[in-house]
């Protein structure tokens, strides 16, 4: 939630970084999901598409499966780590969890229980041990993971390391991480950008990593980890959660549209298009997509419950279901990922408060 220059909803304070509502306006009841219509001007030599979308779609719940989401087919979901029951060297309040290629280990962020900023590892069937890869400085604020295709690198966007309390709006970095373990890297041209989001994509000519953030001059956008602007300015004003898909385009959560919601943007080239709006979010906001690209799960939270809740787009047509078996149990949602080879999302749920606790789940369809 916005408190000044602080973040609290999961129980911890991060100067100088301006975050979103989570407490949105979501015009749904608790059995139906509702949609509206975008269309917003795109500055900076960027072409703004508008589409229609969907309007209603009924919520439907299973433990096991998910109907109307164009075959995306069964979802199970089980625990790979929990802070409830770990040792006081392990961690706590997970932000963001990325699969490794065959979804067999999950790679993680949030905090030690010294409330140092960490990155950790754990077999993804939940036998443990959670593995420390990194914590302390640089890491400050750690909202978003990816891991390159080989498996072997982590990418690591910390909203606020380096932050300086004079000019707190130039402040953070990616960073890459040996996926088994060492010392973070910052990459010098993404220093500045207050990331928010990673992924690792392909935009056209072979693997390359993109996230969301800010210019140090303030701009909303989309940018390589080598400096470059993928799209800036208008329609975006917060932008989260990314993902790209095979035809080398991305899709983008947007945390602050003009209701407090989420709004899910594709961009193609420059072109910028809205798909769905109305959800309500969870910080980091995570988008994932299937392996056959038919299917966007959305991290989000049910607006009546306050719980955490998956949002699951059918891309053919934008409708949209809602999946809260087992994850509705945590009142606060972060990222989620899927693995490179396999339909395996890791995803972050989060009690949150000052003593607040988290799991990493594993979520297979």
């Amino acid at each position: 939630m916005r408190s000044g220059f602080s973040f609290q909803s999961r129980g911890w304070v991060v100067p100088g970084l301006f975050l979103v509502p989570l407490m949105g306006v979501f015009a749904c009841d608790d059995d139906t999901t509702t949609t509206g219509t975008t269309s917003s001007g795109m500055g900076g030599g960027v072409t703004t598409s508008t589409s229609t979308m969907n309007t209603t779609s009924t919520m439907t719940t299973s433990s096991t499966g998910m109907g109307g989401t164009g075959g995306m087919g069964m979802i199970t979901v089980s625990v790979a780590a929990t802070d409830g029951n770990m040792a006081p060297t392990d961690f706590t309040r997970p932000l963001d969890a990325a699969p490794d290629p065959t979804g067999a280990k999950f790679y993680f962020t949030g905090f030690d229980k010294t409330g140092e900023a960490g990155v950790f590892s754990v077999a993804s069937d939940g036998t443990g041990p959670v593995t420390t890869l990194a914590s302390g400085s640089p890491l400050a604020a750690p909202f978003g993971i990816a891991v390159s295709h080989d498996g072997e690198t982590l990418f690591i966007a910390d909203s606020t390391s380096g932050t300086n309390p004079t000019s707190p709006t130039t402040h953070g970095a990616i960073f890459t991480l040996a996926s088994g373990g060492g010392s973070p890297m910052a990459l010098n041209a993404t220093e500045g950008f207050n990331p928010r989001g990673v992924e690792v994509v392909d935009l056209g000519s072979g693997e390359t990593e993109v996230f969301t953030g800010k210019t140090p001059a303030g701009v909303p956008g989309v940018f390589g980890v080598d400096g470059s602007t993928v799209v800036a300015g208008s329609p975006f004003v917060d932008p989260s959660g990314i993902v790209g898909d095979k035809q080398h385009r991305l899709y983008v959560a947007d945390t602050q549209d003009n209701a407090g919601t989420t709004t899910i943007y594709r961009v193609d080239g420059t072109t910028v298009t809205p798909i769905v709006t109305g959800i309500t979010p969870g910080y980091p906001v995570g988008l994932a997509l299937s392996m056959d690209e038919g299917t966007l799960l959305v991290s989000s939270l049910n607006a009546n419950k306050l719980t955490a809740s998956l949002v699951i787009v059918d891309l053919s047509d934008n409708s949209m279901t809602t999946y809260e078996q087992t994850i509705g149990s945590n009142d606060d949602a972060g990222g989620i990922h899927r693995a490179a080879n396999a339909d395996i999302f890791a995803w972050c749920g989060v009690t949150a408060g000052t003593n607040g606790s988290g799991t990493v789940y594993k979520i297979s369809l």
